[in-house]
Formats: C-alpha cells, sequence, structure tokens
C-alpha cells in the first residue's frame, strides 16, 4: 500500500507539473503574441501621423520662419494627436535632440532627447521603437517611438527633422501583463529583457518593492527562471524566481523586439492539491493498517483459542 501510495502521489505530482508548464506556455504565447502587435501598431500609428498632409507644410513653414504663429499651429497638431493616441508628448526635435515645438505645456522633456535615441532613426524614412527608458531623472519609464519627417517632395530633411511621440509604457503594458480571472493570483507575467550581463525586468515585478527596470537578474546565475529564459529556454522552465520562491515557467519572445515574455507560477501552487490528496491517503494507509492489525489480531485468536481446544480434547 504504502509503494502504490508514492507511485500513486509521484504520478499526480508529474502530471500537475505538465499541466501548469502546458498552461504557462499557452499564457506566455498569447501575451508575447499581444505585446508584439501592440508594438506593430506603434510604428504603423508613428508612419501615418508623420506622414500626414497637414503636419508635412506646417512643419516645413515653421522650420523656415520659426514664428509664433507656425509654431502655434504644430502645437495644436501635435495636442489633437496626444488625444486622438493617448500619448504623453508629441515632440520635434532637431538631430541633435535639442526640443524644438511640443504638444505639452510644459514640455514632457525640457531638454529634447538625448542624441544617442534620436541616431536610432538617422539615415531612414523608417519610425524606430525606442525600447523603455528613464530619462530626465523620472521614476516610470517611457516608451518612444522616432520618425524621421520628409519634406514636401518626399525626402529626407535637411537639416533632419524628427517627430517624438511618447507613451507611458505601463498603462498600454499592464492590462497586458495581468492574466484573465480565471488564472487567479497564482501566475505572474512580466516582460524581460537582456542588458549586458543582466536580465532586466521592463515592468514593475508583482511581488517586491522594486520599479520598472530597477530589478536585475545576473545572466551567469543558471538557477533562476529569468535567466533560464534570457539563455534561450522556452518552456518547461523550473527553479527560482526574483522573490526567491520556487517557480515554474515558460517564455516567449515578443516578435520585432529584444523583449522576451515570461509566465511564472509559485511550484507549491501548482502541486498545491497533492497535499489534500496525501493527507487522504496516508489516512487510508492509517485505517488499512489499523485494520489488518485487528483482523491479524482476531486471527491470532480465534488460532489460539483452536489450539487450546484441540488440547483439551487430547486430555
Amino acid at each position: 500500500l504504502a509503494a502504490a501510495g508514492a507511485l500513486i502521489l509521484d504520478t499526480e505530482r508529474r502530471q500537475a507539473r505538465r499541466n501548469a508548464w502546458s498552461e504557462l506556455e499557452s499564457i506566455a504565447g498569447f501575451s508575447s503574441g499581444q505585446v508584439g502587435i501592440w508594438r506593430l501598431d506603434q510604428i504603423t500609428d508613428a508612419g501615418m501621423i508623420s506622414t500626414d498632409p497637414m503636419l508635412t507644410p506646417a512643419v516645413s513653414d515653421y522650420l523656415e520662419s520659426r514664428s509664433a504663429p507656425s509654431a502655434y499651429l504644430l502645437e495644436s497638431i501635435f495636442r489633437q494627436t496626444m488625444l486622438e493616441h493617448s500619448y504623453l508628448d508629441v515632440m520635434l526635435v532637431d538631430s541633435s535632440g535639442a526640443l524644438l515645438v511640443s504638444g505639452s505645456d510644459p514640455p514632457l522633456f525640457t531638454g529634447g532627447l538625448p542624441r544617442d535615441l534620436v541616431t536610432t532613426a538617422a539615415d531612414t524614412l523608417t519610425p524606430s521603437f525606442v525600447d523603455m527608458h528613464l530619462h530626465g531623472g523620472d521614476s516610470v519609464p517611457h516608451m518612444s517611438v522616432i520618425a524621421p519627417l520628409s519634406d514636401d517632395e518626399g525626402r529626407i530633411r535637411v537639416p533632419p527633422a524628427y517627430l517624438v511621440l511618447i507613451s507611458d509604457a505601463s498603462s498600454f503594458l499592464d492590462p497586458i501583463l495581468r492574466p484573465g480571472p480565471s488564472i487567479g493570483d497564482a501566475v505572474e507575467v512580466a516582460l524581460i529583457e537582456v542588458r549586458g550581463d543582466d536580465v532586466v525586468y521592463l515592468n514593475e515585478p508583482e511581488h517586491s518593492g522594486f520599479s520598472a527596470l530597477e530589478l536585475r537578474i545576473p545572466m551567469s546565475d543558471a538557477g533562476q527562471v529569468e535567466a533560464q529564459a534570457a539563455s534561450g529556454a522556452r518552456v518547461c522552465l523550473s527553479g527560482t524566481a526574483y522573490h526567491g520562491g520556487r517557480v515554474l515557467a515558460a517564455a516567449a519572445p515578443v516578435q520585432g523586439s529584444p523583449w522576451i515574455l515570461i509566465a511564472m507560477m509559485d511550484e507549491p501552487a501548482a502541486t498545491g492539491g497533492l497535499r489534500a490528496r496525501f493527507g487522504l491517503l496516508m489516512g487510508l494507509f492509517v485505517v488499512s493498517a489499523f485494520a489488518i492489525c485487528l483482523g491479524g489480531l482476531f486471527l491470532w485468536q480465534r488460532e489460539k483459542k483452536r489450539h487450546f481446544e484441540e488440547l483439551y480434547r487430547s486430555e
């Protein structure tokens, strides 16, 4: 009975882990697809906005005259764009990242953008996605799309000018990174990215005091599921998470980006139902052992009685 019980428990534990991994793999695949679609939408919107037939002549007029009326017109266009697409700010910057016109009053980044961010979109008419970054001492990470602006002939402007569309990362990603109500609180979904020798959390972890971009996991720590995912593992991940607990996990890359989405479940939560069944099984073991003892005692007494009866008859 004990051997059979141990075998049953081990089989159920393995099956519970497989079920958890299957569920986590589905969540990671679906959520990473949603994040990828959102990124593509940001690029597509930036391309449409930067080539808007109302924006191009307004930018040309401002760059030529630098007059107050032309700046006011651009500000009005930028504010309307912010309302329609929920941007934190829409800015016009030059090749050095210096701010020319902003739709926000006051501007979100009064000093413009760092030159290295602007150079990602330099030499091309294709909008570039600037991954999450902190700028100007902000505690909340932003994501930007930088779109080079063409002139009235459809060519790259000389000197270059860029449209910067700034979004609040959390307002877009938090709804995607929250599993549905059927999953409950057992699963945590996070975005990670390799930066140097570390794995960086791009969103705010649920069970820590860290903000987005603050928590770093060394790539060299193979026992961490985040490091496993960053090294290329995708399914059946098992190890320690950032909070120190044992977890099961699955990961999926976000297409067109360096991001990796990882879905994690505490291992005790995945196999929690086994505890009750283990208790029930142990109870059955005790009852069975007690019944066997009683049965053995009854047979022993019966045999002893028969033995004495035979001795009595022989006398």
